[in-house]
Parts: structure tokens; sequence; C-alpha cells
């Protein structure tokens, strides 16, 4: 399973690494913290 989180402070805390670590089948991906690019919506 793949989740994309978002920069916000909550799924970077101690507590949620470890229930993510104690899950190999699951790998986190952080977008950059200002990508455009990948927002379209924010060019309106």
């Amino acid at each position: 399973m793949v989740l994309v989180w978002d920069n916000h402070s909550w799924p970077t805390a101690a507590r949620i690494r470890q229930e993510l670590a104690d899950r190999p089948w699951v790998s986190v991906v952080f977008p950059p913290r200002y990508a455009p690019q990948l927002k379209p919506v924010e060019t309106l």
C-alpha cells in the first residue's frame, strides 16, 4: 500500500512514524512542500 501525505505535522509525529515502521507493507510518499505543477487548481 502506498500513502501519499501532505507535509502537515501529524503524519510526521513520532507515534505515526513508529506505527508505519511496524508495517513494512506500507510505503509513505511525502510530496514537495510547494509543487504547483502537481496541483493544477493552484494556477486558477
